[in-house]
């Protein structure tokens, strides 16, 4: 593989892990479970949208999914599972040499 791609799919994988980490942050309340802390969910969020834009660009498949799945901002942990199921979709698109970039 590639280096840069190597070095995109070393990132995506650890995404994946913190991204179950995160799911992890959700806790019951009042009016319903959902990730009381923001702090890290929003930066899982930004490290997520970063490495797809750069690896695979916005207007992928992968790009377009992500917009499509953060439309309204995740909170819950079935949303952040969401998104680990696009990183590992991407990581296998980008393992199996299905990366295509449109320069």
């Amino acid at each position: 593989m590639n280096p840069k791609y190597e070095r995109s799919a070393e990132r995506i994988r650890a995404l994946i892990e913190e991204g179950e980490s995160v799911a992890r942050l959700e806790r019951d309340s009042s009016v319903g479970p959902f990730i009381q802390d923001k702090v890290p969910l929003r930066a899982w969020l930004v490290k997520v949208e970063n490495i797809i834009v750069t690896t695979f660009g916005r207007d992928s498949a992968h790009g377009r999914h992500f917009e499509t799945l953060t439309h309204r901002q995740p909170e819950h942990s079935y949303e952040v599972r969401s998104l680990v199921g696009l990183l590992t979709g991407a990581l296998d698109d980008l393992e199996a040499g299905f990366l295509v970039l449109l320069c």
